[in-house]
């Protein structure tokens, strides 16, 4: 196993005394962050359940080490994980068709957790690939902020060299905005040329009429479409989304031959995010506010989105 050191500064964390409420606090984030990461970067989707996921489970077993002072006063919160050889061989059997999904042997989780703080930190929110589900568990850390903790900092391994990933207020506010414009995760339908399909991982590839790719996995034994490959068919399952309503990855639970009525699913579906069906039920000619009028006014945007979200 290998060791990674996550060094904790703030109210709450005083070199070896630590409050323990918020010490749990922000362990218990950090290790539902890491899971989603986890799955976010073998499947592409950080929240999607079931049998194809299973296997991850050693990826997160994680153990916790006795907390640490650094020459500086600053807390050192120590973790041990798993390599990803040693956690899921399964995963190199074969090599991944996509430069941005190939990891590395060595890698452990926390080297995947740091991969998707860093694409946060560097990218604008239109630009994120990330889903609801990864955006959410950064967004969480906000109460950790509220409780004691002013910056949280380790180092990680990418393709390129070591880095440090940073974890701090402003990180998590812009996790926070990006939530809100990231549709969260709904059942879909879609139809499309069967392109690709991983027998090891059950990953597949749909390309559409338009030529847009659907990637995902495929909840049940590939032997139940193997047959389909090559074929159009219609897919459906659970889809996430990045922020800019594109597909990141479809669960896909039922399968069968397209017919000519499955047309209407050969497209990029146009998914859109709470904060985006307010603004459009707002503003377009026969919507919400040309029926009723105008809002009460005292509801925030955070309230308004979430009541959305809820109703969708």
């Amino acid at each position: 196993m290998i060791e990674t050191s996550i060094r904790v500064t703030g109210e709450g964390f005083h070199g070896r005394y630590v409050k323990p409420a918020v010490q749990g606090e922000f362990v218990r984030h950090t290790l539902q962050a890491a899971r989603d990461a986890a799955r976010f970067r073998t499947f592409r989707a950080s929240r999607l359940q079931g049998r194809p996921f299973r296997f991850l489970q050693s990826i997160w077993d994680i153990e916790q080490c006795p907390w640490l002072e650094t020459d500086r006063g600053e807390t050192l919160l120590v973790f041990r994980a798993h390599t990803l050889e040693s956690a899921a061989p399964s995963l190199f059997e074969q090599e991944s068709l996509f430069e941005e999904d190939r990891l590395h042997k060595d890698w452990t989780v926390f080297d995947l957790l740091g991969q998707v703080l860093g694409e946060l930190h560097l990218h604008q929110s239109s630009d994120l690939r990330l889903d609801y589900g990864m955006l959410e568990s950064v967004r969480n850390y906000a109460a950790s902020f509220k409780h004691g903790l002013e910056l949280a900092t380790f180092d990680y391994r990418s393709d390129s060299k070591p880095t440090v990933a940073v974890i701090d207020s402003p990180l998590v506010e812009k996790a926070g905005e990006a939530l809100h414009n990231t549709p969260t995760p709904r059942r879909i339908r879609v139809s499309g040329l069967l392109d690709m399909l991983r027998m090891s991982n059950r990953l597949f590839q749909l390309i559409l009429d338009d030529g847009s790719k659907v990637r995902g996995v495929w909840a049940h034994d590939t032997i139940v479409i193997r047959s389909l490959l090559g074929e159009r068919v219609l897919m459906e399952g659970e889809a996430s989304f990045r922020s800019n309503g594109d597909i990141v990855a479809l669960r896909a639970d039922a399968a069968r031959l397209a017919t000519k009525s499955d047309d209407a699913f050969s497209r990029k579906p146009a998914v859109k995010s709470a904060t985006a069906r307010l603004a459009l039920t707002l503003t377009a000619p026969g919507g919400f506010g040309h029926i009723v009028g105008k809002w009460p006014g005292n509801e925030s945007d955070r309230e308004i989105a979430e009541y959305l979200t809820a109703i969708s």
